[in-house]
């Protein structure tokens, strides 16, 4: 089978793509996808009468290989990416595939052939795998995957998971989508706590100013979650509170009742989700890392391909950044953390092997 979490390009053969409007609407459909998930593409023809001259579609993602195929030594030479382990060839052609065998490459076809041809995967439709290739369920279900781990070496017992990022890296719908991957792997109980309103934010750092401040709303917020929520959890034990405490903030009070089994697994997530008190509760950290860069892009609302004045940077650098950067150091959080995320494409978030810690 083709690991499709190392794919990070995808060279497709579109020969005889304008026999029909259906076969062009799907590979449109296809290659849209793609690119909103960041990958490359590179647009080929095995057919000697197509003409890929004539092509104008303009996108930073695409390349069209106008060449005939297989591709001569000078077009590997101004593309090596398409040698690499990390490019997925799809197409149907005998003598293009007999080449990619040959160079051990990975490849998918849509023909069912008596013989399949060597190395190659079937595809039965490819908006087959435009579902399969999105690199952050990918890395959703190697998350979900990492929990069943954990849970095995510690099998009784709620289980804690942190989820953290800057501001802007979609932290809480990244919470929520690895709620329905454990649900959809079998976890039956996962609860979510939204710690937002208990611990404060850089930006509410920001405009108190106090860049060094308590990382709690108030002493009995904090209290409250290491006393009543965290300290009976770890001890294998459930949480029963039916009504908010009064010294919880008003946002906290759709958690109320809130119940949470021995049995639960938690995802507990918020931008400092990683204060002292909350990590050392916690038996997997996941810690979402976007770029001063694209944090400034996000929080300027500026368009992912336009270029902007590096000013605003060192302006988020000497502001947020610079608070939420005294988070991590203080804290020691990227040490600490369990696993380490790119997050800098959205849609496109991928493990960053290198730098995650052991889970146990």
């Amino acid at each position: 089978m083709i690991d499709l979490k190392r794919i990070r390009a995808v060279a497709l053969d579109i020969a005889g793509a304008g026999q029909s409007y259906e076969r062009q609407d799907d590979l449109s459909e296809f290659i849209w996808h793609l690119l909103e998930r960041h990958y490359r593409i590179y647009l080929l023809s095995s057919e000697k009468d197509d003409d890929l001259g004539g092509e104008d579609f303009a996108h930073p993602g695409v390349v069209f290989l106008r060449e005939e195929m297989p591709p001569s030594q000078a077009l590997l030479e101004a593309h090596p990416e398409l040698l690499t382990p990390e490019t997925l060839w799809i197409t149907d052609d005998a003598q293009l595939q007999h080449w990619i065998h040959a160079a051990g490459l990975s490849f998918m076809h849509l023909k069912r052939h008596k013989q399949p041809p060597p190395g190659g995967q079937h595809l039965k439709r490819i908006s087959e795998l435009g579902a399969l290739l999105h690199p952050t369920a990918l890395l959703l279900h190697d998350l979900a995957t990492m929990v069943d781990d954990v849970r095995r070496f510690r099998p009784t017992g709620a289980l804690l998971v942190g989820i953290g990022g800057p501001p802007r890296s979609g932290f809480q719908q990244f919470a929520l989508d690895l709620r329905t991957h454990l649900q959809e792997g079998g976890h039956e109980l996962v609860e979510l706590l939204d710690l937002s309103s208990l611990l404060r934010s850089t930006e509410v750092l920001l405009e108190a100013g106090e860049p060094r401040g308590s990382p709690w709303v108030s002493a009995e917020a904090g209290r409250w979650l290491r006393e009543a929520v965290l300290r009976p959890l770890r001890a294998g034990e459930a949480v029963y509170v039916e009504a908010k405490p009064a010294p919880l903030p008003a946002d906290f009070e759709a958690h109320f009742p809130l119940y949470i089994s021995e049995a639960s697994v938690v995802l507990l997530f918020a931008e400092h989700a990683f204060t002292q008190e909350v990590a050392e509760a916690l038996d997997l950290s996941i810690l979402l890392e976007v770029s001063p860069a694209e944090t400034t892009r996000r929080l300027y609302e500026i368009p992912a391909d336009e270029r902007f004045d590096s000013k605003f940077t060192e302006q988020y650098l000497a502001r947020e950044g610079r608070i939420y950067q005294d988070y991590l150091d203080r804290n020691r959080v990227r040490e600490r953390a369990s696993i380490r995320i790119d997050a800098n494409r959205e849609g496109a978030f991928c493990l960053d092997e290198s730098e995650h810690a052991p889970l146990v």
